[in-house]
C-alpha cells in the first residue's frame, strides 16, 4: 500500500480538563519564584500593608513566604480566594479604565495554588483569632490526610502570611530548568528591593530561611534616596540627581532619581513604575540610554529610578499576562518630556570629573579654539585627537576642507587654530607628557558649566522638534551599526536584523538643526584666521545670486549683522569685529568644521532670509540657515584622494556617531526624503532561501 492510499482522519476535538487548563494558565503567569513574589507583594500593598517580610528557601523553589500587616482576608472569602477570576478589586470590565490597585484579574493566587502547596494564615483587626487554610488546584484541602478542609482557627497577628512550598512540583520540565538557586534568589531580591525603593512608606525585609540577618532591611518612612543607598550603596546614591515634572494638560507627572554625569557603574539599572506598577517599557528605556551614551564615561551605564503617573483611563494595564508591560496615550510626548527633563537637569548639575589621559600633548603657545562640548562636558574630558605627529607632537586635524583656497579658511595647522582644554574661566593646558609606561589622572579644574536655557522660544522649538520625532527612526539611528560606504552620499547601516541605506548628506541637515537647538548657547568655537571680510563675502554671494546692486546688498548684510553682533556672539559664538570681519563660528559637532565655500551664502541668507523682528521666528529661521551651512557636501570628482578619504573619516567618526549618541530626534520627514531606506531583513532572506 502506497502513501497515497493512506487516509488521514481528523483527530476529534476534545475539551481539556479543568485541571489541565488551570495548570497551563498558571505557567503563563508564574514563570519562576520571582514572578510569584511580585504578585504577592502587590497583594500586600493593595491590602494597605506598612510592613512586608519575605523569607526564602532554595531560591524560592522549596519555600517562598511573605508576611504583611495589611487588613487581612475575610474568613468567609477563604473558600474562594484561590479560585480563578475571583477578586475584590474589579466588578465590570469598564472598571479597568479607572483601576487604582495592582491586581484586578484574580489569577495570581489561583496560579500559585496550581503549581505549589499553598497555605494562607490571615487575621483581620476585628477578629478574635487568625485562620489558616490550605489549598491545592484552587480549592481548599485538608492540612493533613483525613482532616477537615475548612479553615482552622489559630494564633496570629493582624495581616496575612502566605507560604508557597515545592514550587513547580507538578511541572517537572519547569522545575528542572530552574535549578540555579543563587540566580533565583538574586531575582527575588531584585523584585523585593525595587518595590522597597518605590514604596518608601513601607518597611521591607528579605532573607534566606535560617540566615542570621536579612539581606534587605528598609525602614518604615525612609526616603526613596535612603532606600537606594541601602540597596545599591552610597557611591551610587551620591551620584544621582533628582528630577521632577508635571504636565497639567496631559494630567501626567513623573519624578525620580537618575545618574549625573559623574556616575560610574558598569551595569545598567532601570526601575520604572507606571502608576505604581513595576513594568518594562522599551521605548522609554532606549531613549534614556541613548541620552546617556554621550554623557557618561565610556563603559559606564546609567541608573534610573522613574515614578511615572498618568491618569488611569489613559493607561492599558491588561496587555501582558504578568502585567509587566503597559501601554498609554501620548507616549511620544511623555517620553520627550522625560528626556528633556533629564537633559536639562544634567546641564544644570554638570560637575568636574576625572579622566585618564594617555595622549602625548605638548603645550601650545596660544589658545584659539574654545570648545564647551555640545553634550555638556568640558572639552578636556572628550578631546580625542585623531592622530599625532610623533616628530613635532602637533595634533593633526581629522578633517580639512576640500577647497584650501577658500576666502575664509579656518587654519588647523600648528600655527593657526590650536586645541586648548577649556574649563570654566580658566584654561587647562596639557603639561609635560606622562611616562608612556603608566597613566596619569588629571582632574579638570572647575568645569565650565553649561548655560541653562530658559528662553521660551527655544524651549518651544525643542518641544516642536520632539513632537515631530519618529520613534522608530530615532531608535534605528541611535542604535545603528555602521557597515560601509556606498558612495560619497550614502552608507549602509545595520539595525538588529535589518540592513538600511542612508543618505547622510540629507540626514546631516536634521542633525545640525537638532544640535543647534539643543546645544543653544553651549557651542564650541571655530576661530577663522585670517578673519575674512563680511562685506567681501556678501559681495560674492550677491553677485552669484544676480543681485542688481551687489555693493549695496553687501553694505546691507554688513549693517544687519554688525547691528546684531552682541546677540550673535552671546547666542551662537559668531564673533564680528569692529572692522567688519567675522572672527569665529560655532562648533556644532566636535572636531567638525563646515565647507567654507558656503560662508558667503550663509552670511547673505542670515541677513536677508531671517526674521529679525519676531523672537521665535528669528530663532527658527536662523537655526535653519545655520544648519544649512554645516550640511555635508560631498567632495568633487577632481578632488585629491586624501581629501575624499578625510571626508569619509569625518562621516564615519563624527557625523554618524553624533546621530547615534546624542539622543537625536529623527523627524518623520526623513522617510519622505528617502534619506533612510530598508534594503533587506534577515527573516525575509530566510524565506527566500526556503523557497529556493
Amino acid at each position: 500500500m502506497s502513501l497515497k492510499d493512506v487516509v488521514i482522519r481528523p483527530v476529534p476535538i476534545r475539551k481539556l480538563e479543568e485541571s489541565v487548563v488551570n495548570r497551563i494558565a498558571a505557567g503563563e503567569i508564574i514563570h519562576r519564584p520571582s514572578n510569584a513574589l511580585k504578585e504577592l507583594i502587590e497583594n500586600s500593598l493593595d491590602a494597605g500593608a506598612s510592613s512586608i517580610s519575605i523569607a526564602v528557601k532554595d531560591g524560592g523553589m522549596k519555600v517562598l513566604q511573605i508576611q504583611d500587616n495589611g487588613h487581612g482576608i475575610r474568613t468567609e472569602d477563604l473558600p474562594i480566594v484561590c479560585e480563578r477570576f475571583t477578586t475584590s478589586k474589579l466588578r465590570e470590565y469598564e472598571d479597568l479604565s479607572t483601576i487604582q490597585t495592582y491586581g484586578f484579574r484574580g489569577e495570581a493566587l489561583a496560579s500559585i495554588s496550581h503549581v505549589s502547596h499553598l497555605s494562607i494564615t490571615t487575621k483581620q483587626a476585628d477578629s478574635e483569632c487568625a485562620y489558616k487554610a490550605t489549598y491545592a488546584d484552587g480549592k481548599l484541602v485538608p492540612a493533613k490526610p483525613g482532616g477537615s478542609s475548612a479553615p482552622e482557627p489559630c494564633a496570629g497577628n493582624n495581616g496575612t502570611i502566605l507560604t508557597a512550598e515545592d514550587l513547580f512540583y507538578n511541572i517537572r520540565s519547569r522545575k528542572d530548568a530552574l535549578k540555579n538557586i543563587r540566580d533565583e534568589y538574586t531575582r527575588i531580591f531584585e523584585v523585593a528591593s525595587r518595590y522597597a525603593i518605590h514604596n518608601s512608606g513601607t518597611a521591607f525585609t528579605c532573607r534566606k530561611l535560617g540566615a542570621p540577618k536579612a539581606d534587605l532591611n528598609t525602614l518604615h518612612g525612609a526616603s526613596t534616596i535612603t532606600n537606594i543607598r541601602q540597596v545599591f550603596g552610597a557611591k551610587i546614591s551620591n551620584s544621582l540627581v533628582e528630577i521632577q515634572h508635571k504636565d497639567q494638560e496631559l494630567q501626567a507627572e513623573f519624578k525620580g532619581h537618575v545618574s549625573s554625569a559623574a556616575h560610574e557603574m558598569h551595569k545598567s539599572v532601570f526601575l520604572l513604575f507606571i502608576n505604581h506598577r513595576l513594568v518594562d517599557h522599551s521605548p522609554i528605556k532606549r531613549a534614556i540610554e541613548s541620552l546617556y551614551t554621550s554623557v557618561l564615561p565610556k563603559g559606564s551605564r546609567p541608573f534610573v529610578y522613574l515614578d511615572l503617573r498618568i491618569k488611569p483611563e489613559d493607561v492599558d494595564v491588561n496587555v501582558h499576562p504578568t502585567k509587566r508591560e503597559v501601554r498609554f496615550l501620548n507616549e511620544d510626548i511623555i517620553i520627550a518630556q522625560i528626556i528633556d527633563c533629564i537633559h536639562n537637569k544634567l546641564l544644570s548639575t554638570n560637575n568636574s570629573r576625572e579622566f585618564a589621559l594617555q595622549s602625548t600633548l605638548k603645550k601650545q603657545p596660544s589658545s584659539s579654539l574654545d570648545n564647551h562640548d555640545g553634550d555638556g562636558q568640558a572639552y578636556a574630558a572628550s578631546l580625542r585627537p585623531s592622530s599625532t605627529d610623533k616628530q613635532s607632537e602637533n595634533i593633526q586635524p581629522l578633517f580639512t576642507n576640500r577647497n584650501s583656497n577658500t576666502s575664509a579658511p579656518a587654519t588647523t595647522e600648528s600655527g593657526g587654530i590650536e586645541l586648548s582644554l577649556s574649563a570654566g574661566t580658566d584654561t587647562a593646558e596639557a603639561g609635560p607628557a606622562p611616562s608612556p609606561s603608566r597613566e596619569k589622572s588629571y582632574a579638570a579644574p572647575k568645569a565650565n558649566p553649561r548655560v541653562e536655557v530658559r528662553l521660551t522660544s527655544i524651549i518651544n522649538l525643542r518641544k516642536e522638534l520632539q513632537r515631530r520625532a519618529h520613534v522608530e527612526l530615532t531608535q534605528i539611528l541611535s542604535e545603528h551599526i555602521f557597515v560601509g560606504f556606498v558612495d560619497d552620499r550614502r552608507a549602509l547601516i545595520q539595525y538588529q536584523t535589518r540592513l538600511y541605506m542612508l543618505d547622510f548628506c540629507k540626514l546631516s541637515y536634521h542633525l545640525f538643526y537638532h544640535r543647534c537647538l539643543f546645544d543653544f548657547m553651549n557651542y564650541g568655537r571655530i576661530i577663522l584666521q585670517p578673519a575674512p571680510s563680511i562685506h567681501d563675502l556678501a559681495m560674492i554671494a550677491a553677485s552669484e545670486l544676480g543681485n542688481e546692486n551687489p555693493e549695496k546688498a553687501a553694505d546691507d548684510v554688513l549693517r544687519r549683522l554688525s547691528d546684531n553682533r552682541e546677540l550673535l556672539a552671546e547666542y551662537y559664538n559668531i564673533t564680528i569685529s569692529d572692522t567688519g570681519t567675522i572672527d569665529s563660528l560655532p562648533m556644532v559637532v566636535r572636531d567638525y568644521s563646515p565647507d567654507y565655500d558656503k560662508l558667503p551664502l550663509f552670511l547673505y541668507n542670515a541677513a536677508n532670509m531671517v526674521n529679525w523682528d519676531d523672537e521665535q521666528q528669528f530663532f527658527k529661521s536662523f537655526t535653519n540657515v545655520l544648519a544649512t551651512l554645516y550640511v555635508l557636501e560631498p567632495p568633487l570628482s577632481d578632488d585629491p584622494q586624501n581629501t575624499k578619504d578625510d571626508y569619509r573619516l569625518v562621516v564615519e567618526h563624527r557625523i554618524l556617531p553624533s546621530m547615534k549618541g546624542s539622543s537625536f530626534w529623527a523627524p518623520e520627514s526623513i522617510l519622505v526624503e528617502n534619506a533612510l531606506v530598508q534594503l533587506v531583513d534577515l527573516p525575509d532572506l530566510y524565506r527566500i532561501f526556503e523557497r529556493c
